[in-house]
């Protein structure tokens, strides 16, 4: 997996915040796999030999507002035409079963459209910085929330928001490193980043507790024998002791059936 490598090279420390499958700029786009800690924001694409390389101009394009590095791993085959596709300052990493083979180290370039950095986060993040950098909007729209955080100082804005989306995914991220436990990360592991996965937990848990209760509840029933009096009274009774069914209620079932 792409972040054994990461791990084993250095790229990343265990408990950097890690983010599979990461939207941004309101659902447009999806980034397969996005770190981020103290050196920044990076981003990593995933080119598979099944994959075609239609999206991969706009994609990267996209990312460019966001991230400050950007890699793009793929399988052999895409190397040549994604290095014609491609500036210098993009990342390209072949990969295949032998691993993974840098081809191109590309370069950090931080900054690059700061003003575009509030796009990536929520709305609600946007109020708590704005709070923290005692910034008042007229209005309380993202449009106008965007605005008034993109004149703030590149740096700063780029630390708070960096901090920002760090701490929307701190705890799916945590709970990844606490399940990988620093052995080797597997495929199953990569449930553990999503961000829903607790609640969904929960969810088939309680689905779960239901389906037991009304299976107790069924054995439960057929370990309790017929009523005795009941059942001493129909072997007895030449006539049916109910009475018998009405002639509008036979009716009506003979019509239904």
């Amino acid at each position: 997996l792409l972040i054994n490598y990461l791990l084993d090279k250095g790229h990343i420390q265990e408990y950097d915040t890690v983010v599979n499958e990461m939207t941004i700029d309101r659902f447009s786009r999806r980034l397969d796999l996005a770190t981020i800690n103290s050196k920044g924001f990076y981003a990593y694409e995933i080119k598979s030999e099944a994959d075609t390389l239609n999206r991969l101009e706009g994609q990267i394009k996209k990312y460019s507002e966001f991230f400050d590095k950007i890699t793009i791993v793929a399988a052999e085959k895409h190397i040549p035409e994604i290095i014609n596709l491609t500036e210098k300052r993009i990342a390209i990493w072949a990969i295949s079963n032998r691993g993974i083979r840098i081809v191109r180290r590309g370069q950090l370039q931080k900054y690059q459209a700061h003003y575009k950095l509030a796009k990536i986060t929520t709305l609600e993040e946007l109020k708590k910085i704005a709070r923290e950098c005692n910034k008042k909007p007229k209005d309380y729209s993202r449009s106008e929330y965007e605005a008034l955080l993109s004149k703030l100082p590149k740096k700063t804005l780029h630390r708070l928001i960096k901090d920002a989306v760090q701490a929307r995914y701190l705890d799916s991220s945590n709970a990844f490193w606490r399940a990988v436990d620093a052995k080797e990360i597997k495929a199953e592991n990569i449930i553990e980043l999503s961000r829903f996965l607790p609640q969904r937990r929960a969810l088939d848990e309680k689905e779960k507790d239901k389906q037991d209760f009304w299976n107790k509840w069924c054995e439960k029933m057929k370990s309790i024998p017929d009523d005795p009096m009941l059942a001493n009274l129909m072997r007895n009774s030449r006539e049916n002791i109910f009475g018998e069914v009405p002639i509008s209620v036979r009716n009506l079932l003979t019509s239904e059936a």
